[in-house]
Parts: C-alpha cells; structure tokens; sequence
C-alpha cells in the first residue's frame, strides 16, 4: 500500500531528466496549479544534433553515462528511491568531466577574479581537479564553488561499544 505525497516543483526545475538517459518508467503524476511553459528534450533528437557539435557532444555524453550509472545506486538504505523530480547523486557538479572545472580555473584566471591565490595554490588545486579529488562548479552569482566528497567513519569496538 503506497502512500500519496504531494512535491511542488519550482520553477526552471528538471523534470524526468533520468528518462532522457536511460529507460524510464515515470512514479508519478504531474498536475498543474496554474499556466506555465513546459520544455521537451527529445532523447532521440538530441543524439541526432551532437555528433554537429563534438565539445558540447563530448560533454553531453559523458554526463549522461554518469548520470545513467547513478541510477540504480541510489537505493535504500544508502539514498531514497529515485523518482521523476530527483536521482540521488546526479547533481551536475558531480557528473560533468574535470575539464570542466578545469576550464572553469583557467577562465578565472585569465579574466584576474582569482584575488589571492598564488601560483602554488593555482597548481595545487589544479592537480585536484585532475585527480579527480574535488570539482569546480559556477554558482548562480557567478563565483566558483569548490567541491568536495567528505567520508565520516566511526568504528566501535564490538566488546566494548566505544
């Protein structure tokens, strides 16, 4: 017996991007409150017009696999369930390849909006983005957003419990 909840969707929100990367069966219902404009992306459409465009193609589809192989992890107990407004761990700072962010930091700093980091710093950070040990992201104010995996573990002794 499954429970009925409602979600409103905000606006410029993505809906069902998994069906546009994968074979999708939609859990749910949208209902509209009022008008708005809905936009389609036709997945068929869309692998017609890349190969026209390889960087963007190139990016499109590594972004996609990604997206496609977080699928099936996101799964009870580690994440909830995916559904047609939110796959777990498919946020685009986590997927797009690392030369985005590092295109991103090289941008930054040919345009001189790196205040205060030194050539070391510029290296260093540059060597995480290439091991894949963090991801640069633009936010909507137009800063750069260093991202980060923080794992916390905390063992016990089982004879013990501390």
């Amino acid at each position: 017996d499954q429970m009925e909840t409602t979600q409103t969707v905000l606006e410029d929100a993505w809906l069902c991007e998994a069906a546009l990367w994968s074979s999708w069966t939609h859990v749910g219902k949208l209902e509209v409150e009022r008008s708005c404009q809905l936009m389609t992306i036709s997945s068929l459409g869309l692998t017609q017009i890349l190969p026209k465009h390889p960087l963007v193609g190139n990016l499109t589809r590594y972004y996609g696999r990604m997206f496609h192989l977080r699928i099936p992890a996101a799964i009870p107990p580690h994440a909830p369930w995916p559904n047609d407004l939110v796959v777990p761990f498919t946020e685009p700072s986590d997927l797009l390849s690392q030369e985005v962010g590092i295109g991103l930091l090289h941008r930054e700093r040919r345009t001189g909006r790196l205040h205060g980091m030194n050539e070391q710093e510029f290296q260093e950070l540059e060597a995480e983005l290439k091991s894949e040990k963090c991801a640069l992201t633009e936010c909507s104010n137009g800063k750069l957003e260093r991202i980060v995996n923080v794992i916390a573990v905390s063992l016990r002794s089982r004879s013990t419990g501390r």
